[in-house]
């Protein structure tokens, strides 16, 4: 049986009995101790199935997998970095990639005076 990546999570915390409401997210599973965790919204023990079922909230479960498909495909590390940078679309490249450019330059230890 294989594990589920990305699926929605309500009430993590343990926090709804107390509050009377407790968090919708979506969980994406990026490794063995990384998770990241995406804020849906706040709802009732009553009302959060709907929500976990709304069109939105699908589409973006539909978006963090094909995430994770492409991380693979592309041979990437599953990384908080490397998804933020896929899932935000940001135009930088990741810390990872930019301290690798940066040791590949040749140095000039020694400098004629």
């Amino acid at each position: 049986m294989k594990k589920e990546l990305v699926e929605v999570v309500f009430d993590r915390r343990k926090n709804s009995e107390k509050r009377g409401y407790g968090f919708l997210e979506v969980q994406v599973y990026l490794g063995r101790a990384t998770r990241k965790y995406i804020m849906i919204g706040k709802y009732s023990p009553d009302d959060w199935q709907a929500a976990a079922a709304s069109p939105e909230t699908q589409a973006l479960v539909a978006k963090c997998k094909k995430i994770i498909a492409a991380m693979d495909v592309l041979d990437e590390e599953r990384t908080y970095d490397n998804f933020m940078y896929h899932f935000n679309g940001e135009e930088k490249k990741p810390k990872v990639e930019v301290k690798e450019e940066k040791s590949k330059e040749p140095s000039n230890h020694y400098s004629k005076a």
